[in-house]
């Protein structure tokens, strides 16, 4: 009763009093919390439902679904659908329709309608979802395509009643006609119009309202009115249920092609026709295209050294039928102690054509975490010119959640040219003959950054104002930046906010360890909005870098030139030693006795600098030292507070540490050298010092 009337607290608290819980107190909890806005919490409630080995229904996954939804929780929502599949629930329409509904808000209207195809009943409520979903996303032709399928199947099936467009429909397709401009059916749409008392003012607003449209439906009935003189009411209009309207669907519903198991579709597979601009596929699309003869699927799994995890034997465990393993720290640079660097394009042709991988093929890349790995290898194809590759959205674990099966055992073929592949990298690395090469390499440079692209480096002030704006932040915010290991890379953002001019900045002491230390709360999942704004500024940074415009700016910067330093003040302060330098790296690093962790960096330093190693001013906790101590530290290793210091370390993050700590002792003007050691190590002409020199 509490929840009926929005009354979370109370509802709660008589829940928690309660002895015995079943299935419906869970239940109706969960739907209470989904129905009044508090989305996130009736997620939280869901999962504590599970951990105390009470399973859900229809009704229950139906509103988790529709949390997911709301919040525009992808993955949990594709975790949920696998719970869903599991627990023999995948046929309920109740389920089906929340998840065409859930899909649809995140944006993935292709795995909306793989859900809303294979429904066996399709009910006004799901119709509705699709095309009113299809129609708020700006897919206006789509939405005017399933509204002409829905009368269609209606009057094939003869099941009229309660299958009549309802206030909801008819505000959808509305606006789908107003905002396509799509005439060449507008008078049908006027005849529904008047055939179902649609014309009145009070009606019209009442379906924008439903149907949660945010134009006028009078204005757009209104535009349709007056387009209708515009119309040759003599030239041959296609019916609303046309027979021709399926092969219409297949050109206009699914845009980017990789739904080929709509109902009633026997298009031919073709891996020309998928577009090069959408990365993944959807494991319904893979499903129903595996056995085509130019589509070849790989498995590239690879996990971190922690997880003491053997991919190719899980692979050799259960892959997607037909796949071929693909080694990420096989096939590699070998002439580099770093792990799975990109191998030249001889190396990497060699080894896809020992995979029996050509040209003309189509190529799709999965691993075992959803997407991990894959991700790697669909990039090192675009490098060496092969486009026509993609990731399975999800991965094997989204391929087995929707019921695929899988084969428990690799076939001797597959085993031969995983080990051919590595076996071809290691051929061309010594200089052998490898086989017949049938995959051809055009190397991209412009996908892959070497040494002389350092990492990091300072953005321009156009590309941090656009990046800062997208989080949300103004100038007249305070920031607080934090990190994960305590005082680390916290430093360098907070630098970064200076260097453009924004002083109401500061780091969290101790960071994230610090926090929970004390006990207080962290949220174990990121908001949709927080995931969005993150997305969202490195989208930024990309769009002006490329000349693109974007959205607007609300936080302005102000260049503060004496906070950074270049390779060649850097070079001029080693001849008349102006300011004090001190370099944050490893005492080993900085002796020249330890080798760099990048490749191609000469060991030592900059000479006449000083090494403090950053974690000299943290304590044990890795917060920042007391003043007192901060200056006795850096006394100890003879720099004068009296004069000027700039800092530098491998790459520019630690030494924003020791500025950080001078900063706390008064010295708010400390340079930092945004290229530090990697810049300086890395050239020619530029001399170095060592222990040992």
């Amino acid at each position: 009763m509490y929840a009926k009337f929005g009354d979370m607290g109370n509802a709660r608290n008589v829940f928690d009093e309660m002895r015995e819980r079943n299935l419906v107190t869970w239940g109706a909890l969960v739907s209470g919390y989904v129905k009044n806005g508090f989305g996130e919490e009736g997620l939280r409630v869901f999962v504590k439902m599970g951990r105390e080995g009470v399973k859900g229904n229809e009704f229950t996954y139906g509103s988790v679904l529709s949390a997911c939804g709301s919040l525009r929780w992808l993955m949990c929502g594709m975790g949920v659908q696998g719970c869903v599949v599991k627990s023999g629930f995948c046929g309920d329409v109740f389920v089906q329709c929340a998840l065409v509904e859930m899909y649809l808000r995140c944006g993935k209207m292709e795995d909306a309608w793989c859900v809303f195809d294979g429904m066996v009943v399709k009910d006004l409520v799901s119709w509705n979802s699709m095309i009113g979903g299809f129609a708020s996303l700006g897919f206006c032709d789509d939405a005017l395509v399933l509204f002409r399928l829905m009368l269609r199947e209606a009057a094939n099936s003869r099941v009229l009643i309660g299958m009549t467009p309802d206030n909801f429909t008819m505000a959808s397709v509305l606006m789908a006609s107003a905002r396509g401009k799509d005439l060449s059916n507008v008078t049908q749409l006027h005849g529904f119009v008047l055939k179902l008392g649609f014309e009145s003012y009070k009606s019209l607003n009442g379906y924008a309202r439903e149907g949660n449209n945010s134009m006028d439906a009078v204005n757009l009935y209104i535009e349709l009115r007056q387009a209708l003189m515009n119309v040759d009411t003599k030239k041959p209009l296609h019916s609303w249920s046309s027979p021709s309207f399926s092969a219409h669907r297949r050109t206009t519903l699914v845009r980017s092609d990789m739904a080929s198991t709509v109902a009633g579709s026997t298009a031919s597979f073709s891996t020309q026709s998928l577009s090069t601009g959408e990365p993944v596929v959807s494991v319904d699309w893979l499903h129903a295209n595996l056995r085509e003869p130019d589509l070849k699927v790989l498995d590239a799994s690879w996990y971190m050294p922690d997880e003491q995890r053997n991919p190719l034997q899980e692979y050799q465990v259960a892959h997607i039928p037909g796949a071929l393993f693909f080694d990420v720290d096989g096939i590699s640079d070998r002439t580099t102690n770093l792990p799975h660097m990109l191998p030249s394009e001889e190396a990497f042709a060699a080894a896809v054509s020992a995979l029996g991988i050509e040209n003309k093929d189509g190529v799709v890349v999965y691993d075992g975490k959803g997407i991990f790995s894959a991700a790697r290898v669909w990039w090192m194809f675009r490098v060496f010119g092969h486009d026509r590759v993609w990731v399975l959205d999800g991965g094997l674990p989204r391929w087995r959640a929707s019921g695929f099966d899988v084969e428990s055992s690799a076939s001797s073929d597959a085993i031969l040219k995983a080990s051919a592949a590595s076996e071809a990298i290691e051929k061309v690395y010594q200089g052998q003959a490898v086989g017949p090469v049938t995959f051809q390499t055009k190397y991209q440079p412009d996908l892959v950054w070497t040494l002389e692209q350092l990492p990091h480096m300072l953005p321009s002030e156009e590309a941090f104002a656009a990046a800062v704006s997208a989080l949300g932040i103004e100038n007249k915010d305070g920031v607080v930046v934090y990190d994960g290991k305590g005082i680390f890379s916290a430093a360098r953002v907070w630098w970064m906010f200076r260097v453009f001019g924004h002083d109401r900045v500061w780091v969290l002491d101790g960071g994230l360890p610090r926090w929970r230390a004390s006990g207080f709360d962290v949220e174990s999942s990121a908001s949709s909005d927080a995931i969005l704004k993150a997305s969202a500024a490195s989208e930024a940074i990309e769009k002006v870098y490329q000349g693109q415009a974007v959205g607007p700016v609300t936080f302005q910067t102000k260049y503060q030139p004496d906070l950074v330093w270049t390779l060649e003040q850097v070079k001029k302060n080693t001849e008349d030693q102006t300011y004090q330098h001190i370099d944050a790296r490893s005492k080993a690093r900085f002796d020249g006795v330890a080798a760099e962790p990048r490749k191609g960096i000469r060991s030592g330093h900059v000479p006449g600098s000083k090494c403090i190693p950053f974690p000299q001013v943290l304590d044990s906790s890795q917060t920042l030292l007391p003043a007192e101590q901060l200056q006795k530290k850096f006394e100890q290793e003879g720099i004068s507070l009296d004069k000027p210091v700039m800092a530098s370390c491998g790459t520019g993050v630690t030494a924003c540490i020791l500025a950080l700590g001078l900063h706390r002792l008064g010295k708010t003007n400390v340079p930092v050298y945004d290229g530090s050691w990697t810049e300086w190590g890395a050239q020619e002409d530029t001399p170095v010092s060592t222990s040992t020199s």
